[in-house]
């Protein structure tokens, strides 16, 4: 009897021993996530440009400036990537002093630190430039698995940034993000193409580009804003990152920007005769490929 107790007692005990080696196991295979690089830019408030009518010239002279659009999305799927596998969420810029407006507002979104490049940058910086300043930001934060920013910005939407950044760095990029999926060492991508959906995975560290239609971009409580305060916002120039100004001298400028011309035909039916009128309509239509 003290026998059969005893091999129980034993069979149990290594039952106990293999469930604890085989949590432990899984543990180690377990990967948290380290920082998440998310690119904010502060862009004009389109809404708001204002059109010259005799030259059709859009003016930027005092038009408001707000985070992009597209960033927003990209700040919110990081906090939601940090919620789930952990890590921390840094907001980066480049811009003048005022990206600092941006930067806060990231913070009290639910960023945890932010940091931007300003000393030396050139006003009219192309998408080649900030790319090439991005990725020596990466390399200098060291711990980033994860870098995302919007698929473009509402002014310039040259959608290069990503793809230049994950080329400079020799990382993956998945673009056009719908859906994002981070597990273990890898990341899984529900994209927007021409064709359709695809769905397309790559290992960490990777570089991501989100469209609007992936999330819902949370709003900052009170609270959230007062806490935002205390947080780091660091700032570094070229010379910090050891970047020359020629390598980030803009190669593409923009010269003009006019608003796209809608001239109406100016064509007027004599509504008297509504037979004749509606003959003629058809016929004018018809002309412009409408019928």
């Amino acid at each position: 009897m003290r026998d059969a107790i005893y091999n129980l007692g034993l069979s149990r005990l290594k039952e106990l021993v293999s469930f604890m080696l085989l949590q432990n196991c899984h543990a180690l295979h377990e990967r948290t996530m380290r920082e998440i690089m998310v690119c904010v830019k502060q862009s004009y408030d389109v809404d708001s440009l204002k059109v010259d009518r005799s030259s059709g010239l859009i003016s930027t002279l005092g038009s408001p400036k707000k985070m992009n659009d597209f960033d927003r999305n990209a700040l919110e799927e990081g906090i939601r990537i940090r919620e789930k596998a952990g890590g921390k969420v840094i907001a980066v810029s480049v811009g003048p002093e005022s990206v600092k407006e941006v930067l806060k507002e990231a913070l009290a979104i639910g960023a945890d630190t932010a940091l931007y490049v300003s000393g030396g940058v050139p006003a009219d910086i192309d998408s080649r430039g900030v790319a090439h300043i991005l990725s020596k930001v990466y390399s200098l934060l060291a711990d980033v698995d994860l870098v995302i920013m919007g698929e473009g910005s509402v002014d310039h939407y040259s959608s290069q940034v990503g793809p230049r950044v994950a080329e400079s760095l020799g990382l993956p990029a998945l673009t056009y993000a719908r859906s994002v999926e981070v597990s273990d060492t890898k990341v899984t991508a529900e994209r927007d193409m021409e064709g359709g959906l695809y769905v397309t995975e790559c290992p960490l560290p990777a570089v991501v580009t989100v469209v609007q239609e992936i999330n819902q971009p949370r709003l900052p409580t009170l609270r959230s804003i007062l806490g935002a305060s205390k947080k780091e916002i660091r700032q570094l120039s070229l010379s910090e990152l050891g970047i020359e100004s020629a390598n980030v001298n803009p190669l593409v400028t923009t010269e003009e920007i006019h608003s796209p011309k809608n001239e109406r035909k100016k064509l007027v039916l004599d509504g008297s005769k509504p037979e004749e009128a509606s003959s003629r309509l058809v016929s004018e239509l018809k002309k412009e490929g409408v019928l």
